[in-house]
């Protein structure tokens, strides 16, 4: 191990084995969600519940309950609010803290960490702050979006977070009385709480800083995604299968399982909310998103992982982002072919 990759592995041992206690620790927890006033159309508040109005729990028994801005608080996390302009490419992001002066941050476009798929973003105030990456994405036509921010671990904590809206919704209406399926596939994209070894994003520092006190550039997974939904008996699934990391880290090779998003219920606005597992079908963690535009046009979602989903190591995190158009609509998935759409485009 050259001395890069002993810098990058001691930085990475560091923050992972401290970052389940940012969600589990609130009284140790120091970033707090500022109160702002901050409204989205999602109109979810309280407690989240299913399609029979009892709370859904988390992994310890505990209610799940929505940050203000309407998302589910294991997805949102410590995401605020989110503006992401497809046509411009322009990202502004509301975070809890720390990823620049303003509260409101616009983020830099960042063609070098694009992926297929979704659209790249950086933001690094000065070489001794946090590098946060972001990325963005809206369905065809505009009336679902997501965006994923993740930073690369200072301090032995990392920020991150996933923010959806949509607009225009209206449910699925099948052209057949019987049949109400339709998919949507595509990629997906995930930020893991650990260093890429290729850390050229990051400013300098000239100071003669130790290196462990700076930040860190996150690594990225990318996957393939398949979405079904059923809008007769309002019920979404999926999974994330080839799951592989974007460019080398210090732990190359591992093992990525893939995940699957388990049944949840589709409540009236479009907005669900669930657990992810992995293959052997125990809880690695949740997944929450939006349906959008007319006819459920398009899908946006998170997915926060928190259990043993990397057998090498332990502690780790990964936010991940799905934004998809649906299957036989202009600009749709690339594994669409197979899909059998019960309207007419």
């Amino acid at each position: 191990m050259n001395r890069a990759q002993g810098i990058q592995m001691t930085r990475f041992l560091t923050a992972v084995s401290v970052v389940a206690l940012l969600a589990a620790c609130d009284n140790e927890q120091p970033l707090v969600f500022p109160d702002d006033g901050t409204e989205t159309n999602l109109e979810n508040e309280g407690t989240v519940t299913d399609g029979d109005g009892e709370p859904i729990l988390d992994e310890e028994g505990e209610e799940i309950e929505f940050a203000d801005n309407g998302i589910p608080e294991p997805i949102a996390f410590n995401l605020v609010s989110a503006d992401f302009d497809a046509g411009d490419e322009t990202l502004t992001v509301t975070i809890t803290s720390l990823d620049s002066t303003p509260l409101e941050a616009v983020y830099e476009r960042n063609t070098a960490l694009d992926v297929d798929g979704y659209v790249a973003f950086s933001q690094q105030e000065d070489a001794l702050d946090r590098f946060f990456v972001g990325y963005g994405q809206s369905s065809n036509d505009g009336n679902t979006t997501g965006v994923l921010v993740m930073d690369g671990g200072q301090f032995t904590r990392f920020i991150a977070g996933v923010y959806y809206t949509q607009n225009n919704y209206t449910p699925h209406v099948s052209s057949q009385p019987d049949n109400g399926l339709v998919a949507y596939t595509g990629r997906y994209i995930g930020i893991l709480n650990f260093d890429e070894l290729d850390d050229s994003q990051l400013l300098t520092a000239s100071s003669g800083i130790p290196a462990n006190l700076l930040a860190g550039q996150p690594a990225r997974v990318l996957g393939d995604v398949l979405i079904n939904a059923d809008f007769v008996d309002m019920q979404v699934n999926g999974g994330i299968a080839n799951r592989r990391v974007a460019s080398a880290t210090a732990l190359d090779p591992f093992t990525l399982f893939d995940i699957g998003l388990v049944p949840a219920d589709i409540l009236e606005n479009g907005t669900f909310f669930g657990e992810a597992n992995r293959p052997d079908a125990s809880a690695v963690g949740s997944y929450g998103g939006t349906f959008g535009g007319n006819e459920a046009s398009g899908v946006a979602m998170g997915v926060h992982l928190t259990g043993d989903f990397i057998p090498e190591i332990d502690n780790e995190e990964e936010f991940g982002l799905i934004v998809l158009t649906k299957c036989g609509l202009a600009g749709d998935g690339p594994f669409c072919d197979d899909a059998q759409p019960d309207f007419d485009p």
